[in-house]
């Protein structure tokens, strides 16, 4: 009987442990900054950081996708129907670090073809990979 639990949480240890680690191995957008304009005239800059750099192969000047995860679930919210990948807009690299890039936006994705979206924009943890 003990070992039957000892089995059970351990699985469900070992379970958690994975998961955790393929989360953290998916590459995102883990920060949003934007600059802050002293005049109408001013340009207005929206950087975003991502958890990949240069030894993930990210270099200045591509292009990458932005697309955010959604869990699908019936109306009632009890069941999980699955998870689907939104593209919601494009990003050019133009910054390098070990461990980090900087990207900025090129463009919003039109929803007309796409699902939509209940938050506009690219936001931090949306996943990003490099267009294809």
């Amino acid at each position: 009987m003990q070992a039957d639990k000892l089995s059970m949480k351990l699985t469900s240890l070992i379970l958690f442990l994975s998961s955790c680690f393929a989360f953290s191995n998916e590459i995102r957008v883990v920060d949003v900054r934007r600059n802050i304009t002293l005049s109408d005239t001013d340009k207005i800059y929206k950087d975003y950081y991502i958890n990949a750099g240069t030894e993930a192969g990210m270099k200045s000047g591509q292009t990458l996708t932005a697309q955010r995860k959604i869990n699908i679930r019936d109306a009632s919210g009890a069941t999980n129907i699955g998870e689907i990948l939104v593209p919601v807009g494009e990003l050019k690299i133009i910054a390098v670090y070990e461990r980090v890039t900087v990207a900025r936006l090129i463009k919003l994705l039109d929803r007309e073809a796409l699902p939509m979206l209940e938050q506009t924009g690219i936001m931090a943890g949306d996943l990003v990979q490099l267009k294809k």
